[in-house]
C-alpha cells in the first residue's frame, strides 16, 4: 500500500467512525419511530415470518424491508434495532461517496478535509439519521453511480459503463425514481462537442448497455409468460405511467388547481393568469424548500461558487453535474405538480450535487485569508465569517431542537403494559398504535384525521383504550375528547405542551 493509499484509508476510516457516531447520537436524541418506519418494520416482519407474498403486497417496493429482515436474522437483533444498524452502515457510504466524488473532481487534501466536514455536519442528512427510511441507501448508490458515470464520461471503459448502471439499479431498489436516471442519464453523452456524432452514439450505446439487457430480458420474459410485464414489478408502474403521460398529467394537475384558484381567489380580470399563478407558486415553493433543505449557508456558498466559476480538474464534469441537476429538478417538479407536497428528504440528492463545489470555495477563501499579509480580520473578513456560520450549521446538524416525541412512546408503552390480550386500542397516530403493541397497523384503514377520531370515539363501544394525541396549538380538542370520554386515566406531555391522553373505553369498563 502506497503512502497516498494509506492516507486515504485513514481518512475513510475516520469518516466511517464519525458517521456511525453521529448516527448513534441522533438515535439517542430521538429514539421514537417515524410513521414510514412502521410500514417498513411490518413488511420486514412478514419477510422474517416467511410470508414473502404478503410482504410484497404490503409494500410493493420491498428491498429495504427485506434488508432489515436479513440484518435482523443475521444479528439476532429486533427489527427496529436492525433497521437502525442498517442505516448506521448506509450513512457512512453516503459520506464516503460524497467525499470520493469531490476528490474525483480534483480535490487536494485540504479540499478533501473540507468536503468531509461539510457532509458530516450537513443538517439535511443528519436530520434523518434517527429515522427508519430507505433514502440513505438511495443517496449512497446515487452518488456512487454519479461518480462512476463521470469516470465513464472521461474514460469510456466497460467497467465504468456497467458500474454506473449497476449502482443506479441498486439506488432504484431503494427509491424507484432512480429508474429515471437509469433511463436518461446516458443522454448527456450526446453533448460532448469534442467528439464526432458517431463517437457520441457509441458512448450512449455503451452507457445504456445494461438497460438493453434489461429490455431484452423483459422481452424474453413476455414471450414466455404473456402475463409478465415490467409494469407488474412493484411501484415501477408508477414511474412508467408517469413517463408515458408526464406532460398530460402535469398539465391536467395545473389546470385543476387553476380552476380551483379561479373559483376561490382570483377576480374576474385575473382569471386568465390562473395557470401562471399556479406554476409560479409551485416554483417558488420548490426554490424555498430547496434552500431550506440545503441550508441558507450552503446555498450562499454554492451561489458564491457559481459566481466565482469554480472549475473542476475532471474534464467535462460540469456537463454531467448539470444534467444530473436538471433530471433531479424535473423529477421534483413532476412530483410537486402531481401531489402538491414535498418532504425535505426528496431534495437531498439534489442538494448533495449542489454541495460538491462548496469544499473548493471554502478552501479558496481560506487560502486567500491565510496569504493576507496584514489586517486579516479587518481586510479579509470572509473566511472568519464562513467559519462562524459553518459552526452554526454544525450545531443545527448535530443537536436536535425539535419537539420531544418520547411522550408518544411512553403513552403507547403504558397501554401495551396495561392492556389484556384481547383488548382493542384506538389511536389517532400510527406511532401510538405501534408502541401500544398493535399488529398489522398499516394494513388497516389509515384515516388518522381528527374528524375520524371523534367519529370513532362517539361510536366506540368496542374500544378498550383510546390513545389520543393533542398538540399544544389545539387545546379545544382536549376539551372535546374529555367531554365525551371523561377525564383521562393517564397523560404524557412533552416539553412544548403536546399531549398523549389515555382513556379507558366503555367496552373495558363494561367488562
Amino acid at each position: 500500500m502506497s503512502k497516498l493509499d494509506l492516507r486515504e484509508w485513514h481518512i475513510y476510516t475516520m469518516l466511517v467512525v464519525v458517521s456511525v457516531g453521529i448516527s448513534l447520537w441522533s438515535v439517542y436524541q430521538d429514539n421514537v419511530i417515524n410513521d414510514d418506519g412502521v410500514w417498513y418494520l411490518e413488511a420486514a416482519s412478514l419477510f422474517t415470518a416467511g410470508e414473502w407474498r404478503s410482504a410484497y403486497s404490503h409494500y410493493p417496493w420491498p428491498f429495504y424491508p427485506l434488508l432489515i429482515s436479513l440484518v435482523s436474522q443475521a444479528t439476532g437483533l429486533g427489527l427496529e434495532y436492525a433497521a437502525h444498524l442498517l442505516n448506521a452502515l448506509l450513512y457512512p457510504l453516503v459520506v464516503i461517496f460524497f467525499v470520493r466524488l469531490v476528490q474525483e473532481l480534483g480535490a487536494d487534501r485540504q479540499v478533501t478535509i473540507a468536503a468531509a466536514i461539510i457532509i458530516l455536519i450537513y443538517p439535511g442528512l443528519n436530520d434523518y439519521r434517527s429515522m427508519i427510511i430507505r433514502d440513505a441507501g438511495y443517496w449512497a448508490f446515487f452518488l456512487l453511480s454519479s461518480l462512476l458515470f463521470m469516470r465513464y464520461f472521461v474514460t469510456p471503459q466497460w467497467r465504468y459503463a456497467l458500474g454506473w448502471a449497476l449502482s443506479m439499479l441498486l439506488a432504484t431498489l431503494f427509491r424507484v425514481e432512480g429508474f429515471i436516471f437509469f433511463l436518461f442519464l446516458p443522454l448527456v453523452t450526446l453533448v460532448r462537442r469534442d467528439l464526432t456524432w458517431a463517437r457520441r452514439w457509441v458512448l450512449l450505446a455503451k452507457a445504456s448497455s445494461l438497460l438493453g439487457v434489461v429490455a431484452l430480458v423483459n422481452l424474453i420474459a413476455t414471450s414466455i409468460v404473456p402475463q409478465w410485464s415490467l409494469r407488474r414489478v412493484g411501484r415501477l408502474v408508477e414511474v412508467i405511467d408517469w413517463l408515458a403521460n408526464a406532460s398530460s398529467i402535469t398539465l391536467q394537475s395545473w389546470s385543476e388547481k387553476a380552476d380551483l384558484l379561479e373559483r376561490t381567489l382570483l377576480g374576474t380580470g385575473s382569471m386568465k393568469y390562473a395557470v401562471a399563478v399556479v406554476v409560479g407558486g409551485l416554483l417558488v415553493f420548490l426554490v424555498l424548500k430547496f434552500i431550506e433543505v440545503l441550508t441558507l449557508v450552503y446555498a450562499v456558498l454554492a451561489a458564491y461558487a457559481l459566481k466565482k466559476k469554480t472549475r473542476f480538474r475532471l474534464p467535462h464534469a460540469h456537463l454531467v453535474l448539470v444534467w444530473l441537476v436538471i433530471l433531479n429538478v424535473l423529477i421534483l417538479i413532476g412530483f410537486v405538480s402531481r401531489f402538491y407536497l414535498l418532504q425535505g428528504r426528496y431534495l437531498v440528492a439534489l442538494c448533495l450535487l449542489v454541495m460538491l463545489p462548496i469544499p473548493f470555495v471554502i478552501v479558496s477563501i481560506c487560502r486567500e485569508w491565510s496569504t493576507a499579509r496584514e489586517g486579516r480580520l479587518r481586510k479579509n473578513w470572509l473566511f472568519p465569517v464562513v467559519c462562524v456560520f459553518l459552526l452554526i450549521v454544525a450545531v443545527d446538524g448535530l443537536v436536535s431542537f425539535g419537539p420531544d416525541k418520547r411522550y408518544m412512546k411512553q403513552a403507547g408503552t403504558w397501554v401495551k403494559n396495561e392492556r389484556g390480550g384481547t383488548d382493542t386500542v384506538f389511536a389517532n397516530e400510527v406511532v401510538l398504535l405501534y408502541y401500544a403493541g398493535e399488529q398489522g397497523i398499516t394494513t388497516k384503514a389509515g384515516d388518522y384525521s381528527w374528524d375520524h377520531a371523534i367519529a370513532v370515539i362517539k361510536d366506540g363501544d368496542e374500544v378498550d383504550y383510546y390513545v389520543i394525541r393533542v398538540k399544544r396549538k389545539h387545546p379545544e380538542r382536549e376539551q372535546e375528547v374529555e367531554k365525551i370520554l371523561g377525564e383521562p386515566v393517564k397523560q404524557f406531555v412533552n416539553n412544548r405542551g403536546d399531549k398523549a391522553l389515555i382513556f379507558v373505553g366503555k367496552h373495558a369498563v363494561g367488562s
